[in-house]
């Protein structure tokens, strides 16, 4: 049996990573993210889920390009080209998950997203306004 119909796995992991990265970059699907796969229904908690959601897709997209590596590597039969990237890709999920845990934006958006949807009467809309502006992806209100 040739060894590219093996290909196939990690062709549809490239293709349901850019998927889902794609749609997390647009907010979507804050369902598959393991640990929060709570919908927001308060608009201010739904905000702040967005910023995370966003975040989390950048890092999904990152993984993307490591998975067509390993997917180009079977292709032209290179198990060195493909143990390389997949190993590059291990080293760029650490550190990528590493960094995101240590981001402060990304901590505080958690914070404020699950504490508004408890509570959302537990900040004013000035302070809710603030954290959008200094958390968002928008321009700075003057």
């Amino acid at each position: 049996m040739d060894d590219r119909y093996f290909a196939v796995i990690p062709a549809a992991f490239v293709i349901f990573f850019a998927v889902a990265g794609i749609l997390m970059l647009n907010g979507k699907w804050s369902k598959l993210i393991p640990g929060y796969n709570a919908a927001a229904t308060n608009p201010d908690a739904a905000f702040f889920e967005r910023i995370f959601c966003r975040y989390v897709g950048v890092y999904v997209l990152m993984l993307t390009f490591f998975f067509a590596l390993i997917f180009v590597g079977l292709i032209i039969q290179s198990s060195v080209f493909a143990g390389v990237s997949g190993g590059l890709g291990a080293v760029a999920a650490l550190f990528g998950y590493i960094g995101l845990l240590n981001n402060t934006r990304v901590k505080r958006a958690v914070f404020l997203a699950k504490n508004l949807e408890k509570n959302p009467n537990c900040l004013k809309k000035e302070e809710v306004e603030k954290w959008k502006n200094e958390l968002g992806f928008r321009k700075k209100a003057k």
